[in-house]
């Protein structure tokens, strides 16, 4: 098994091998914007490896990859990517089908958009050793889930779900009290 950030860090550092020209054919020019070298690992190994479930481990790439980026354009597109993972992983219904689909577009469009890390030449510059955070969304999600219960302990005799109290009833008293505090 590997530890999660050392996981996380093959695939944001994404070593690759160098190609000659026999090794495998190239791509047409139109399209050699997207060639790169070979991966050392695969992706989807690594995520399993980590046993980590696949939309978790998705938050812990989308909370550190910026830092692994040198062009706005890779960032864009690694976005990207990372959107199009959590379209897949957000439908509820599919969503256990879905998962392995999820992390895979995630972990290689983010290894596919640096460029600055596409050729085995270019892995020395820039690939200092940089710290990884845990996800911002497990403090938001606490916070969230604090406030449902606020919410629900300030208003027991409301039959409403604590996010429609916190997203309608909530600021709705607010908005009224301010003319309330008002002198004239």
């Amino acid at each position: 098994s590997l530890f999660l950030f050392r996981a996380l860090g093959k695939i944001l550092y994404c070593k690759r091998a160098s190609l000659t020209e026999l090794d495998s054919p190239r791509l047409p020019s139109h399209l050699s914007e997207y060639e790169r070298d070979t991966l050392l690992v695969e992706p989807e190994e690594v995520v399993e490896m980590s046993h980590m479930p696949g939309d978790l481990f998705n938050l812990y790439l989308h909370q550190n990859y910026i830092d692994f980026f040198m062009e706005i354009d890779d960032i864009v597109r690694a976005s990207e990517f990372l959107s199009f993972a959590d379209i897949l992983s957000g439908d509820w219904n599919t969503r256990s089908l879905l998962r392995e689909y999820s992390t895979s577009i995630a972990t290689r469009g983010v290894m596919h958009s640096n460029k600055a890390r596409g050729y085995a030449h270019c892995q020395g510059g820039g690939s200092s050793f940089r710290p990884l955070h845990k996800p911002q969304w497990f403090l938001i999600n606490k916070k969230y889930r604090e406030n449902c219960l606020a919410a629900k302990a300030l208003f027991p005799d409301f039959c409403l779900p604590a996010l429609c109290l916190q997203t309608q009833l909530l600021p709705y008293l607010a908005l009224l009290t301010i003319p309330m505090r008002n002198q004239d």
